[in-house]
């Protein structure tokens, strides 16, 4: 072991490298109490990252969601048709109101006959236990063309019919239900203090977007749906066919996967006609 004259100058760096000193913390120390060198950068104690500030409050929600859906599948099934419903409260339309109903006749529909022809024998029986004799219900049928399957009646006579048109292929136009619509109610004599139109399809209509939503801004309904079959799943923002396009923001759009589901759509629709709401039995 070497040993260094202290009246001599010290010996030079082995290494290039200099040497880092540790710096020292410039707090008011106490007389006895040794400087302490700072603690590394990082985070303060007692705080968390956020990544997992957020996987604290995701995780716990995704886990809620997953106990949630058993849930709401078990609320899906024990939903019932307009059979299991009433309508609740005073009834403020003033005069007799009218239910149209355009039914879409196109291939792409035949799937969905007998939901249809269902929803309107639950009708018949709701309309004879809710609604008035002067009520009026109509429906044209459409495709290429069209015409009227059910021609304006006291809601309370209605008969449960089946389907009088045969599904076609071609264009998919409303408008001459429409037409047919507006001009079988003229020729009734019937009166309606208030109207509104369901419309049964797909969407995926041919007619001019522009000359629709001008049609649907001029007639006398109070409300117009697209009643849609449910195709399962897709994109929340994606919708089917025309309803999609801005011009006609002002259709609401429900869907249906059974004759339970379009029946409380015409329960629905019926309630906001009469100024009542719809409750189950």
């Amino acid at each position: 072991m070497s040993s260094h004259d202290p009246s001599q100058p010290p010996p030079p760096l082995l290494s290039p490298r200099p040497v880092r000193a540790p710096r020292f913390s410039s707090k008011r120390l106490a007389p006895d109490q040794p400087p302490v060198a700072d603690a590394p950068p990082g985070p303060k104690p007692g705080t968390r990252r956020p990544w997992r500030r957020a996987a604290g409050f995701l995780l716990p929600l995704a886990l809620a969601l997953l106990l949630l859906l058993p849930l709401l599948d078990w609320y899906d099934s024990q939903e019932t048709g307009l059979d299991g419903h009433q309508l609740v409260g005073p009834r403020l339309a003033q005069g007799p109101v009218c239910l149209d109903v355009a039914a879409d006749m196109s291939g792409s529909m035949r799937d969905h006959v007998q939901a249809r022809e269902a929803a309107m024998r639950q009708l018949q029986t709701f309309a004879g236990r809710n609604l008035r004799p002067g009520d009026v219900f109509t429906v044209a049928e459409f495709a290429e063309e069209a015409g009227i399957a059910v021609a304006p009646t006291p809601i309370t006579e209605l008969a449960a019919g089946r389907t009088t048109g045969a599904y076609a292929a071609g264009n998919t136009l409303l408008l001459p239900a429409l037409a047919e619509l507006r001009d079988a109610h003229a020729g009734s004599g019937l009166p309606c203090a208030a109207e509104t139109l369901i419309v049964i399809t797909d969407a995926e209509l041919k007619d001019p977007i522009a000359e629709l939503a001008a049609r649907f801004a001029d007639s006398d309904y109070l409300r117009v749906y697209w009643a849609v079959p449910d195709p399962g799943w897709r994109l929340p923002w994606q919708q089917p066919g025309v309803s999609d396009d801005p011009a006609l923001e002002s259709v609401t759009v429900w869907e249906f996967a059974d004759a339970d589901d379009l029946s409380r759509h015409y329960g629905h629709a019926i309630a906001q006609l009469t100024g009542q709401e719809l409750h189950r039995n």
